[in-house]
């Protein structure tokens, strides 16, 4: 399949499956967003893999203000976070959000 396919054919999940994923799978997902480029090659990010449920419980209460009333029985969440300190500003505007945004969007692919 060519990347441009992926691009055509992918979809926003609204419903997930309880079921257990692989860690070797999400070491593949997290192994994509690594590869991505960033400002200076900082890879300014940080992913955190959150598995347990009274963990997972919470983030899905935060994100309840954000409309992401979807969230519920995925058996993993990544939380991206983005460290402006280890990227940098192009007319102002600082890369570390960008730098996130395209590791995320690999990831997502």
């Amino acid at each position: 399949m060519h990347v441009y396919d992926v691009i055509l054919n992918r979809h926003s999940v609204r419903k997930f499956s309880d079921q257990t994923i692989e860690d070797s799978i999400v070491e593949k997902i997290l192994n994509a967003a690594r590869l991505a480029p960033s400002w200076r090659n900082q890879q300014c990010w940080h992913f955190i893999v959150v598995k347990d449920k009274s963990t997972k419980d919470k983030i899905i209460r935060c994100t309840q203000y954000f409309n992401q009333s979807w969230l519920g029985n995925e058996p993993v969440i990544i939380v991206f976070c983005g460290d402006p300190q280890q990227s940098g500003f192009n007319n102002q505007q600082p890369y570390y959000l960008v730098d996130t945004a395209i590791a995320y969007t690999q990831m997502m692919l």
